[in-house]
């Protein structure tokens, strides 16, 4: 599929100039030790990942000018949407634009992953989003910390 290159192409040209093999492997001792010892995200050793990073070079992804890593400052009002289970734009990053943003409001959905706004259950994110549009001062977004409705697979045994 197209997915795995564009994202490739954003990843080289967005992530990899603003970053180490070092600053890669100490976010990684990060994980909870599970996922770490699973191997699920883990990085190996350094040299192992210097050989990820220099992919880029070889995709020839365009690198991006400096100012590129640095954080948008704004007054404008923002709505900023975050999925609390979400991997490809974690929670955090939601986080970190918000506190640029001043005059930002930030809903991060319980038990959600990536894009709130695109799954079969968003009409809470689709109310939040009009409310916002109506009035960026009054927006109410209790629905969003609403606790996930996990079912198991009939017959997994729960």
């Amino acid at each position: 599929s197209g997915a795995v290159p564009m994202r490739t192409s954003v990843l080289c040209a967005e992530e990899v100039p603003f970053t180490s093999a070092e600053a890669v492997q100490t976010a990684s001792e990060e994980l909870w030790p599970a996922v770490r010892a699973a191997g699920l995200f883990g990085i190996g050793d350094a040299a192992e990942l210097q050989e990820e990073l220099d992919f880029c070079t070889r995709w020839g992804a365009a690198t991006q000018p400096a100012r590129e890593a640095e954080a948008v400052r704004s007054d404008a009002p923002a709505l900023i949407l975050a999925g609390a289970f979400d991997g490809s734009t974690p929670p955090r990053w939601a986080r970190m634009a918000a506190a640029s943003l001043s005059n930002s409001t930030l809903v991060e959905f319980t038990g959600m992953g990536h894009g709130v706004l695109f799954r079969p259950d968003a009409q809470c994110a689709m109310q939040i989003v009009v409310a916002f549009l109506e009035d960026p001062a009054t927006v109410e977004a209790s629905c969003a910390e609403a606790e996930p409705d996990f079912a198991l697979p009939p017959g997994s045994g729960g």
